[in-house]
């Protein structure tokens, strides 16, 4: 009767360690970025372009925020309060703007925050150009799309 008792204590005992283990806190993040791939808009030359990089922020698998982080060259001496232009095809228009503060670099990153209703447009839209303004001095850089691009965001934004 001993040996009985014995050995239901120690599965007991063992079954409850496993379970304690088994109720370990998971580890996983609970907020993931991630950034789709870049988009380059470039004139021939290759010396005035701008690129936007789709970035999305989610917390638990739910989507909380949308960005475009943009890098830029050659569009205006300094950065601030830059604007982003697109054209759909049909003509309609949708203007993003950015909130940054002066910059001067060589190479300029600036951050264009996306409400849900641009997020709407640009993932059930075909664009025709994109037109990247410098909200500094107004001077701008305007990108035409080629035919592969023209659907990019609807591309990436539905994924």
């Amino acid at each position: 009767m001993k040996k009985i008792l014995t050995i239901i204590l120690l599965l007991l005992t063992f079954i409850s360690n496993a379970q304690i283990e088994n109720e370990k806190v998971d580890t996983k993040p609970r907020e993931e970025t991630i950034s789709a791939p870049m988009l380059i808009c470039s004139n021939e030359d290759r010396d005035k372009w701008f690129a936007i990089v789709p970035t999305f922020k989610r917390f638990d698998g739910t989507l909380v925020k949308s960005y475009f982080v943009t890098l830029k060259l050659n569009i205006g001496k300094c950065t601030n309060n830059d604007i982003l232009v697109f054209t759909f095809v049909g003509g309609k228009k949708m203007k993003i703007f950015a909130n940054n503060e002066l910059e001067c670099d060589y190479i300029s990153e600036v951050v264009f925050s996306l409400t849900p209703i641009d997020v709407a447009f640009l993932e059930t839209k075909t664009l025709e150009s994109i037109r990247y303004i410098n909200g500094n001095d107004q001077s701008s850089y305007l990108y035409t799309l080629t035919e592969k691009d023209k659907d990019y965001f609807v591309n990436i934004l539905k994924k």
